[in-house]
């Protein structure tokens, strides 16, 4: 019996064992729905312009009261990408395999709250951080990085199974978290354009295929806290996370007889300390994090071995937004990753991204947005550009392209066959 199978079929019938069950059980003015709908098609746009994407995705999310104190929410998001498949010449790997069709829990927690108390249990978000763009403070959750975190990342972040107990008072607030049940970020799977996993020079003609599981996955829950503080107009905040790295190392198991290598990957323990801090100064938003990644451990390469190596990490990112000109928003951004001994390390020290952020607002319904992110050290480079024009009072249709540019070498530079135009439209009901 295939024991996973049998415990994505049991969440599944529970999830629409509540959408009739929700309903009767809560007060007929306090439940609330919302399903969305999208699809997306896209071309690429460096070398031959073949499908890029081709997905569809339904959301569905529902929130019912019991009473003042007691609420319930659900969520879950399916998808099916039909390009992968449709092209074989071109995605020959494992992605049609594995990321063909995709599910995924959202939020689904049962919430109390009462005074200055909140509690939630099951799955959710929790979002630490200030920064626009990436996610440096944002530790709590994994993500869904098949498409190197492209497009929304509320969308990206992925929900985990948690604890979540917050005291919340008029200028501060404390938050407790347990994890009982580690997972980690989704990674690019072989055959993808968002796969850069390079092989040892000597293994350069064997097939590759890369797990996302690890044999032994980690058994121990993870735990944390933070602590916000408003000042005046400083907001700032302290937080800690033990917790199993949600990126892995890896390991290659080779098989000569047939010229094979598999990925095996190991999430290891991860500990982090930090603080953020965001000040509104005469419409100047100031935003900052700072945080120490202890003793993590990172892939080595030397162009012919795989091996991994530990090293203390120092995160820290500075940013502004500016104030809003004739609908016009602007925020700039810097961060550095700096590594305590990187001498065995592949990557520059410190490792450093430049962002731009630009948000226009024509009319009152149609938007332009665009982020700009440079790694400076080697001169690669992201573009996302997209406006969003609505067709009526529930469709809209978005345009854009996300361009990668870079030498070979480079961070990003590697991704320029990911570069793609495409074209959404995303509809929603709700109640």
């Amino acid at each position: 019996m295939n024991l996973s199978l049998t415990k994505n079929h049991l969440i599944i019938s529970l999830f629409i064992l509540s959408i009739v069950w929700l309903p009767l059980r809560a007060r007929s003015s306090q439940y609330e729905y919302q399903i969305d709908f999208d699809a997306r098609y896209g071309i690429h746009s460096y070398g031959a312009p073949d499908v890029a994407t081709n997905r569809q995705a339904i959301a569905f999310e529902q929130k019912a009261e019991f009473n003042k104190q007691w609420s319930l929410q659900l969520g879950a998001r399916a998808e099916v990408e039909a390009a992968y498949a449709s092209l074989p010449e071109h995605y020959n790997g494992d992605v049609a395999k594995k990321d063909s069709q995709s599910f995924f829990l959202r939020d689904n927690f049962l919430q109390f709250q009462s005074g200055s108390f909140r509690g939630r249990l099951g799955y959710q978000q929790v979002v630490w951080g200030e920064a626009f763009g990436n996610y440096y403070a944002d530790i709590v959750n994994p993500k869904d990085f098949r498409e190197a975190g492209l497009g929304d990342l509320s969308r990206n972040r992925l929900d985990s199974p948690i604890v979540n107990l917050q005291w919340i008072f008029a200028q501060s607030s404390v938050q407790l978290l347990y994890i009982p049940v580690p997972s980690h970020s989704l990674l690019p799977s072989s055959g993808s354009d968002f796969n850069t996993f390079v092989l040892p020079a000597t293994l350069s003609n064997y097939s590759l295929t890369i797990n996302r599981d690890a044999d032994h996955p980690p058994q121990t829950g993870e735990y944390g806290m933070r602590i916000t503080q408003q000042i005046s107009r400083l907001d700032f905040s302290l937080f800690y996370l033990n917790y199993f790295d949600r990126l892995p190392v890896y390991q290659l198991q080779i098989s000569p007889a047939t010229t094979s290598v598999t990925a095996l990957p190991n999430y290891k323990p991860l500990q982090t300390a930090g603080a953020t801090a965001s000040l509104d100064l005469g419409g100047f938003l100031f935003r900052s994090e700072a945080f120490k990644n202890l003793n993590r451990e990172f892939n080595t390469y030397d162009g012919t071995n795989l091996s991994s190596a530990k090293s203390d990490e120092l995160v820290y990112v500075f940013g502004v937004d500016l104030p809003s000109i004739d609908k016009w928003q602007v925020a700039v951004q810097y961060s550095e990753s700096r590594l305590t001994d990187n001498t065995w390390l592949g990557r520059a020290n410190p490792q450093s991204v430049a962002s731009l952020h630009i948000l226009k607002m024509f009319r009152h319904d149609i938007s332009f947005e665009t982020i700009l992110t440079e790694f400076t050290q080697d001169a690669s480079a992201l573009l996302q550009t997209h406006i969003s024009l609505p067709l009526s009072s529930q469709i809209e249709m978005l345009i854009g392209f996300d361009k990668f540019d870079g030498s070979d070498t480079s961070t990003l530079g590697p991704l320029r066959k990911a570069s793609r135009s495409w074209v959404m439209l995303k509809t929603t009901i709700k109640k």
